[in-house]
């Protein structure tokens, strides 16, 4: 079997697992990512990779020939599938939840941080940034909650720029 019918019959395999799972299911429902895209921001394929079992990206997860290679039942190998799909949620969520990603995050709180440190009053700070925060948000509460703990947040750090 040739390695493009391979990876073929290894992707619908162990999506077919995944959708199957009670596992993958609640997983799926922790990160918040609807495991329907699966069939569309997703494709497992077998590939020689050396010492490494397992890796990905954002729309692929190779796994390594040689764990397709010996008589283990492929359940036997899932595992290696669970650590690259933590990692491929944990995208899709910050593609899909834009505070979810701790770089957007991190680049909220400094902001804030820096007007703290020059002085600003909350008042201008929530005029500043609340309007940009819940732009990312369809209920206000949400918005609310994420300001309240980015200020909360910077103004435990203030001690540490003074």
């Amino acid at each position: 079997m040739n390695w493009y019918n391979k990876s073929k019959n290894i992707n619908e395999k162990i999506k077919n697992i995944i959708r199957s799972s009670d596992f993958f299911s609640k997983l799926f429902k922790k990160f918040h990512v609807n495991m329907d895209k699966i069939n569309t921001n997703l494709t497992f394929f077998v590939k020689d990779l050396d010492k490494i079992y397992a890796k990905g990206n954002k729309d692929y997860i190779f796994i390594n020939s040689r764990l397709l290679n010996d008589s283990n039942d492929l359940q036997d190998k899932i595992h290696y599938i669970v650590h690259e799909i933590v990692h491929w949620l944990t995208r899709q969520r910050e593609k899909e939840e834009y505070f979810q990603d701790p770089e957007e995050r991190d680049s909220f709180l400094y902001g804030i941080l820096y007007e703290l440190l020059r002085n600003k009053s909350i008042e201008d700070i929530y005029r500043t940034f609340y309007p940009i925060i819940s732009g990312h948000f369809e209920k206000e509460e949400d918005s609310k909650k994420v300001m309240k703990a980015l200020l909360l947040k910077a103004l435990s750090r203030v001690k540490d720029f003074e």
